[in-house]
């Protein structure tokens, strides 16, 4: 596997940079496109997934799924079209308008779906074991790298990207401190279902979910990059996808 560690200097601060954004795939780049490869292979018959009409999780699903020739099938809220879907109506995903648009109601559909089509279903956030174990595969190649960092610092969007990567900190430093920057909702629940309380130090970002942080490293200017102002000198800054 390509090396993926940089070299950060920000605001006087050296900072080593895991750039699993930049994570060559068959089809593209990036952890969920990652996920979406290995999700196809459990089920090559399809894939449901489901999230809201800003999804990155559903676009990426079915950017990936189409270049593969996989049937995916993206459970969405009712609306007002978005950027977002005018990218996924260019893929070959079946889209399904869901009213009422509540995540609980988005996760029943699709699973009910994915189970009388014999799809792989997919819930929203990849909350899941699958998702966090292949996550944590991700840092076989950088032992070293984390246990020379100060810290451990990445964001946290439905937490499902955190807890794969803390399962396979843990078992490498159980003593390194895992900095997670929380942007939008609260995912300590979700956190906290599935790893030791208090395995994370969970920072809030002062900043509202679409607010986003122009910067020069490539960085996902709604979440990666709200992770900047937190960093410390050594620290190892895992980002997940751009």
């Amino acid at each position: 596997m390509t090396n993926l560690i940089e070299s950060l200097e920000y605001n006087g601060k050296h900072v080593k940079v895991l750039r699993l954004d930049k994570l060559k795939t068959q089809t593209g780049t990036g952890v969920k496109s990652y996920l979406a490869e290995q999700y196809a292979q459990e089920n090559p018959q399809g894939v449901v997934t489901c999230g809201s009409r800003d999804s990155i999780q559903v676009l990426s699903f079915s950017k990936t799924l189409t270049k593969l020739g996989i049937p995916c099938h993206v459970f969405i809220p009712n609306g007002k079209d978005t950027p977002m879907i005018k990218e996924l109506e260019k893929t070959n995903a079946t889209i399904h308008r869901v009213r009422p648009g509540y995540a609980s109601v988005l996760n029943a559909r699709a699973r009910e779906f994915g189970k009388e089509n014999s799809l792989k279903y997919v819930p929203l956030g990849m909350k899941e074991n699958l998702a966090y174990d292949h996550i944590a595969q991700l840092l076989n190649d950088y032992t070293k790298d984390i246990k020379n960092a100060n810290r451990i610092v990445a964001v946290i969007g439905s937490g499902t990207s955190i807890i794969g990567l803390s399962k396979k900190i843990i078992d490498i430093d159980s003593s390194k401190e895992i900095v997670g920057v929380e942007v939008g909702m609260d995912s300590s629940k979700h956190i906290n279902q599935n790893l030791p309380i208090d395995t994370i130090t969970i920072t809030k970002s002062n900043l509202k979910y679409n607010q986003k942080v122009k910067n020069d490293y490539g960085f996902n200017e709604t979440y990666e990059a709200k992770c900047l102002e937190f960093l410390q000198d050594n620290d190892l800054f895992i980002v997940i996808d751009k």
